[in-house]
């Protein structure tokens, strides 16, 4: 069973999809453990965009870094409070996605604002990077685009690929609804078999329940390794991000899967004694949302900073400062 992403959008004061309900009602317990049963891929109909998106990538053959923006929604936000969102770089800004993501719109005569959705992976023990945009596209026209570029086609797993020429070694497809882009050639990274995707792992799942209905969110495995001050023996995943109930009603958000309850507990009592007497994070709440080991279902603690009424910007969240330093040493 494939899955598609699920386009129906959430008008102001609506009630969010399931997996932002769950959360967001545990949100409120600040102190308190909460029970987070995320669904599985069949509950496809009621996922957030980022719960579809994950469907979309294959869980193998490495473990990826993700990062995914709802861009239809950023441009929503930034047209009704352009000095608010008209700065904020959507995750991940590293400078390839920027640089391949510019190359495929100059080239293949793309118009950004056809793009709906975008997903960047990168593999964190190997060179592959992959880009996934949703929208509207001439497909047409950039398959004659590939063609006099001279670039080879051949079927890959049902789906016609357009593989690298002399000047680029990124393979890509392109529908009127989809364009991907791979690199190197030759790997599987969009539209896995049954029950290989990311959205078929507990931890991601977890992460989409706690997250909710984000438009934008870098999501990064962390590995634990001999030296404790690279961090990664408390937490496997740490997810960054952005929230916006409306244009003016923002938040960020830190979803960070616990290897244990154990963790889960460390984890959360750390974040609460850094963000105690920190002015930019008042009104930060701290959650630990219960997992089910015995499932397979890792616990989560949530972290949601609101955008105060003096921040002139969105995205603080982001930014290196002590809550970030404290997780990526847990």
């Amino acid at each position: 069973m494939s899955i598609s992403f699920d386009r129906r959008r959430r008008t102001t004061g609506a009630p969010a999809r399931r997996p932002a309900a769950v959360a967001a009602v545990c949100g409120l317990l600040l102190t308190t453990g909460c029970s987070l049963t995320s669904g599985s891929r069949s509950d496809s109909e009621d996922a957030s965009g980022l719960s579809a998106a994950l469907g979309k990538v294959s869980s193998e053959p490495g473990t990826w870094s993700v990062g995914y923006t709802d861009s239809a929604r950023l441009r929503e936000l930034t047209k009704e409070a352009p000095e608010r969102f008209a700065d904020f770089q959507p995750f991940p800004d590293s400078e390839f996605a920027t640089e391949l993501s510019g190359s495929a719109v100059s080239s293949y005569r793309i118009d950004p604002d056809q793009v709906e959705e975008r997903l960047w992976i990168q593999s964190i023990d190997s060179p592959l990077m992959a880009g996934y945009w949703r929208g509207a596209f001439d497909s047409e026209s950039i398959i004659k685009k590939f063609k006099a570029e001279g670039r080879p086609e051949r079927e890959q797993d049902g789906v016609t690929v357009w593989g690298g020429d002399e000047d680029s070694q990124n393979d890509y497809t392109v529908s009127d609804q989809e364009f991907t882009h791979v690199r190197p050639v030759g790997t599987r990274v969009f539209h896995p078999a049954d029950g290989k995707a990311l959205a078929d792992k507990a931890e991601y799942r977890q992460l989409a329940a706690c997250l909710g209905d984000v438009y934008s969110v870098s999501i990064e495995p962390r590995q634990s390794g001999i030296d404790p001050r690279q961090g990664g023996k408390e937490l496997s995943h740490l997810a960054i991000g952005q929230l916006a109930r409306s244009a003016d009603d923002t938040s960020g958000v830190v979803c960070a899967v616990a290897r244990s309850k154990k963790s889960a507990l460390k984890a959360s009592e750390t974040v609460k004694a850094v963000l105690k007497g920190q002015p930019q994070y008042k009104g930060s709440e701290v959650t630990v949302l219960e997992g089910d080991e015995g499932e397979g279902q890792p616990s989560v603690v949530k972290v949601t900073v609101p955008d105060n009424p003096d921040d002139k910007k969105v995205g603080k969240i982001a930014q290196r400062g002590p809550l970030l330093k404290a997780l990526l040493k847990l």
